[in-house]
C-alpha cells in the first residue's frame, strides 16, 4: 500500500471508526504517514476543543435567572403534559400467555379435531398462519404501547 492510498483510506473513515488492518500496518511502518495522521488528529482535537470551552459563569447565571423569571410555570406545564403513567407489564403477559394457550388448545377441541380430519392440511396451515399473525400483532402492539419502558430499560445510546 502506498502512502497516498493509506492517507486516503484513513481520511475516508468516520470519527471513532475502526482503522483497517492494512492502513494500521502501513502506519506502523511509515513514520511520515504516522506523523501526518498524528497532525491531522491533533488539528481535529484542537478544532473541536473550541466547542467544549465553558462560557462566562456570571453571564450564564444571569441568563438563566432571566429565563426562569420570564417563564416560571413552563417546566411544571411540560412535566404535567408529558408525565408518563406507570404501566404494569403483568396484565400484558397474562393476556398474551392466555391467548397463546387458547389458540394452541383449539386443535385439540372437538371443532379442531373435526376440522383437522375433514380439511387436513387445508385447516392446519391457515390456522398456524393466523395463530402466528395474532401473536405477532399482539407482540407489536405490546412493544408499541410500552416503548418508553423498552427505551429506558435497554438504553442503547453510546456513552462517550
Amino acid at each position: 500500500m502506498t502512502c497516498n492510498e493509506a492517507i486516503n483510506r484513513y481520511m475516508m473513515l468516520d470519527k471513532h471508526e475502526a482503522v483497517p488492518f492494512a492502513v494500521t500496518f502501513h502506519l506502523l511502518r511509515c513514520k511520515k504517514c504516522r506523523s501526518l495522521i498524528r497532525a491531522f488528529t491533533q488539528a481535529s482535537d484542537l478544532y473541536t476543543s473550541s466547542f467544549k470551552t465553558k462560557g462566562d459563569e456570571s453571564l450564564t447565571e444571569k441568563t438563566m435567572l432571566k429565563i426562569q423569571a420570564a417563564a416560571p410555570d413552563l417546566l411544571s406545564l411540560q412535566t404535567e403534559k408529558y408525565e408518563l403513567t406507570n404501566v404494569s407489564i403483568l396484565p400484558w403477559a397474562v393476556v398474551g400467555i392466555l391467548m397463546i394457550i387458547g389458540l394452541a388448545c383449539i386443535p385439540f377441541t372437538a371443532i379442531g379435531k373435526w376440522a383437522a380430519e375433514n380439511f387436513k392440511l387445508s385447516f392446519v396451515i391457515p390456522f398456524v398462519l393466523v395463530f402466528a399473525v395474532f401473536v405477532s400483532v399482539y407482540s407489536a402492539i405490546f412493544v408499541y404501547r410500552n416503548l418508553d419502558f423498552f427505551v429506558k430499560k435497554f438504553d442503547l445510546k453510546e456513552k462517550i
